[in-house]
């Protein structure tokens, strides 16, 4: 039943998403690094899943509990905000350079994973389905993963190709090197715990939530949990425009959509 207690679950379950979400990145950054993975490979994980972890338990967990409109809209509501509400805070901030591989290589993909998402989930349209049977399935599911293939090889060329990731690589490696190991995994393990937890308080009182106010799961999961989950690239982007460092603004913000249409769908 909807009462104080749903806003406080909701609002409680984002921090604690989001919290989780950064503990677990920074633990695994550390083990990796004890363990002498290379750089580069630290470097894509943290561009892969630093900011998009919290949409992809929150979809995830949506999907298993049989709530999955919240899933799609998250992920669809969160591509939205990162374009429109993330990019245009740092644009205010100061002029956001677009970089030429943003230009010839991200945005390019980010039309291809909209374009993909429209032929495979339209069956109505473009599959001669019933009205009413639109579905992502297995096989689509199969060709998404294909894409995030390309992606990863996409961004894994820009990283070895380039300095700006360096900085944050180095500041993991500082923050969490000189850590043991128990404590990193603990990070990872906490972190995780967080994650699940988090990610179930949304789902569950967003499921409440649009109950009481007699809208569909996927209204909600296009507003208010895709506004939640956008919050990590909302803050690095401010904070990155506060420092004059935002020369990845707009790569790491249509990386992170792709990220959301080709793994996380």
């Amino acid at each position: 039943m909807f009462s104080i207690w749903t806003i406080i679950f909701l609002l409680f379950g984002f921090f604690l998403l989001i919290k989780s979400a950064d503990y677990l990145i920074d633990g695994a950054a550390g083990l990796a690094k004890q363990a002498k993975i290379p750089k580069i490979v630290i470097g894509l994980s943290l561009v892969a899943f630093g900011t998009s972890a919290p949409e992809f338990t929150v979809s995830l967990i949506s999907a298993v509990q049989g709530s999955s409109d919240i899933g799609l809209g998250n992920v669809i509501g969160s591509n939205i905000a990162n374009i429109a509400l993330v990019l245009a805070v740092a644009a205010m901030f100061k002029n956001v350079p677009v970089t030429k591989s943003t230009l010839t290589r991200g945005i390019p993909l980010s039309f291809l994973a909209m374009f993909a998402l429209l032929v495979l989930g339209y069956d109505v349209w473009f599959h001669g389905a019933d009205v009413g049977q639109n579905f992502l399935t297995l096989g689509d599911g199969l060709i998404f993963l294909s894409f995030f293939i390309i992606f990863v090889y996409y961004v894994y060329g820009d990283l070895k190709s380039t300095q700006i990731q360096e900085e944050e690589i180095k500041r993991i490696e500082r923050k969490w090197y000189q850590k043991k190991w128990w404590y990193l995994a603990l990070l990872v393990g906490g972190g995780l715990l967080g994650l699940i937890i988090g990610g179930k308080l949304i789902v569950d009182n967003a499921v409440i939530t649009a109950n009481f106010f007699g809208v569909s799961e996927a209204l909600i999961g296009l507003t208010i949990i895709a506004m939640g989950t956008s919050l990590p690239e909302l803050a690095i982007v401010v904070v990155a425009a506060m420092k004059h460092e935002n020369d990845l603004a707009v790569g790491s913000i249509i990386g992170s959509s792709i990220f959301n249409i080709f793994l996380v769908l």
